[in-house]
């Protein structure tokens, strides 16, 4: 409730048209998987429905999207238009999608979450929860009559889904409409 109601007050104070970003991410057991400079263990494990040999060394996927988020959150930071217009949320998906950080503009931001990896990659739900929540801003500001930009939709994934089918197709669905009725901007990662 609290949270509601910084939302709504920021609305009101600060006039700046907004663009809602749902960073849609990922956390799957693959992105556990290291790429670069590694040794096999020789032990493996079965995750996100694949084979996987334990290496030590190298840098991991999680690792690598966990840095480009850090960089993706500078790059708001010193852009001063941005830093007042940009509010970000951002959604997680592995075995279940989850909102990790509702929308709020950087300033009011608290540490961005650290990512793990694990699980399967339901990737249908996490981009349907994330254009639920893109849709739920916008009605924010119409309600507040407060100016805003066209919603962006950053999907960062390395793999296939293997969430429910029903999921990922009405996901399909919903971006291939909102993106013709220019509703949506989309950047796929």
């Amino acid at each position: 409730m609290d949270n509601m109601l910084l939302r709504i007050q920021d609305l009101v104070n600060n006039p700046t048209p907004r663009v809602p970003i749902c960073l849609c991410l990922d956390t799957s057991g693959s992105m556990g998987a290291v790429e670069g400079e590694c040794t096999p263990t020789g032990e493996t494990v079965y995750e996100d429905g694949r084979e996987w040999t334990i290496v030590t060394g190298g840098t991991s996927r999680i690792a690598e999207l966990q840095e480009g988020i850090n960089l993706f959150y500078e790059a708001i930071r010193d852009d001063e238009i941005a830093v007042y217009s940009a509010e970000i949320c951002i959604v997680t998906f592995n075995s279940r999608a989850q909102c990790v950080m509702d929308f709020a503009n950087i300033e009011r931001q608290g540490e961005i979450p650290e990512l793990e990896a694990s699980g399967d990659t339901a990737m249908g739900e996490g981009v349907n929860l994330a254009l639920d929540l893109l849709e739920k801003r916008k009605q924010e500001y119409r309600d507040k009559g407060v100016d805003y930009y066209q919603p962006w939709l950053v999907l960062m994934t390395d793999g296939v889904p293997n969430g429910s089918v029903l999921q990922f197709e009405e996901a399909v669905s919903r971006i291939t409409e909102m993106t013709s009725n220019k509703k949506l901007t989309v950047f796929p990662i």
